[in-house]
């Protein structure tokens, strides 16, 4: 066990992948190439029955791998497209909250059916610039967000919003 704690690699725990359960266990091994197209897999640690397991592998050359099951590979995809959406919403939120909204939550609304009208046909979101998109629905729905020019010349003008 002492071995798997300063792993060849020098990995932590921590540093693999994600700390969430993604993972119950690693391997770690050597790769010896053979020829172009063949290596010797040799486990320093693990066993090759359990086809949950990470492996950490480093070859001749220093150079290292990481192998993983398909299954835990789509798993972190997925889990990387669900924190990339999550942030661009984060950032639609603050980017609505900095044109000041009369209604926060309807301008968000609007927002995210804009934002979900670009959903691409394989189910992911392209980049999309929160600015514009932002300047977008506020140049395509004003009365969302108050008008600071409007507001001050009224004010000056003395006449009353009620």
């Amino acid at each position: 066990m002492a071995t798997k704690a300063k792993c060849i690699m020098k990995f932590t725990k921590n540093e693999l992948l994600l700390q969430e359960d993604v993972h119950q266990q690693f391997g770690v091994g050597y790769l010896s190439k053979i020829d172009d197209k063949s290596a010797l897999l040799k486990l320093q640690e693990g066993n090759l029955n359990n086809t949950k397991d990470i492996w950490f592998l480093q070859d001749n050359e220093n150079h290292e791998f990481v192998l993983m099951p398909q299954g835990m590979l789509n798993t972190l995809l997925k889990r990387i497209k669900t924190i990339q959406e999550e942030k661009l919403f984060m950032k639609l939120e603050r980017e609505i909250v900095a044109q000041m909204p009369i209604d926060f939550d309807d301008a968000m609304s609007v927002a995210q059916m804009y934002v979900e009208s670009h959903r691409q046909s394989d189910g992911s979101l392209p980049a999309l610039n929160v600015t514009s998109v932002v300047r977008d629905i506020k140049k395509q729905h004003p009365n969302l967000f108050f008008n600071l020019d409007e507001y001050i010349l009224k004010q000056k003008q003395g006449v009353s919003d009620d």
